[in-house]
């Protein structure tokens, strides 16, 4: 006797069905797509953060700053902190959107570290050294001091400076404080960019069941 041979072919909603229970699939395309998505988002935050330092979002330099920076225009010098603000996509699920730890700063420092000073705000104890340097600038702009006589950073800052008509005075305070510029956080809590990344979303799972057939 032979043993009747009974096979079945989905077709139409049972075929959908039958390809959304193919967890695997799915899984493979909301991965990409949730990647893509988290990618798309990162681009536009990375944007925004730059674009809100390029029009002053955020509290003016101070005028000895401006003075030694030549702008006004804070969380700006030499572009360094601007060039080092950059995305990634570390896993399919996760984004980053910052400064990465490994950039450094023409004076060897941390840029990740300096970056969070910079965004947190900091008090900065006056050293001694700190002191001469102010008074040697001082000096300097007074005329009392030829600019090939210094080195260091005093001829680093002297560069900045214009003889006779910029004024900088020894230091009398005990502290520096910066003012907190939350590039990153007043970007991340924005409402409309939260809203944002929350419809990238959206759409990459909708796409990723239309892409495993359901």
């Amino acid at each position: 006797m032979i043993a009747p041979i009974v096979s079945l072919r989905y077709t139409g909603d049972w075929k959908r069905l039958m390809t959304r229970m193919d967890s695997a699939r799915f899984e493979r395309a909301l991965h990409a797509e949730i990647k893509r998505a988290t990618a798309v988002s990162c681009m536009r935050i990375n944007a925004e953060m730059r674009k809100r330092i390029k029009e002053k979002k955020y509290e003016a330099n101070a005028p000895l700053t401006q003075m030694l920076k030549g702008s006004s225009t804070p969380l700006i010098d030499n572009a360094d902190l601007w060039k080092a603000i950059t995305w990634q996509t570390p896993t399919w699920d996760t984004g980053f959107i910052g400064v990465l730890y490994g950039p450094q700063t023409r004076r060897n420092k941390s840029m990740a570290a300096l970056s969070w000073q910079l965004h947190e705000g900091k008090a900065i104890k006056v050293t001694p050294k700190m002191r001469r340097l102010f008074l040697i600038l001082f000096l300097f702009t007074h005329g009392k001091i030829a600019k090939k006589t210094l080195t260091g950073r005093a001829k680093e800052l002297a560069k900045r400076l214009r003889k006779n008509r910029d004024e900088v005075f020894p230091l009398k305070t005990n502290v520096i404080y910066i003012p907190a510029r939350p590039w990153i956080r007043a970007v991340m809590e924005d409402p409309e960019i939260i809203k944002m990344v929350q419809t990238n979303w959206v759409h990459a799972v909708d796409t990723a069941l239309n892409r495993s057939g359901a």
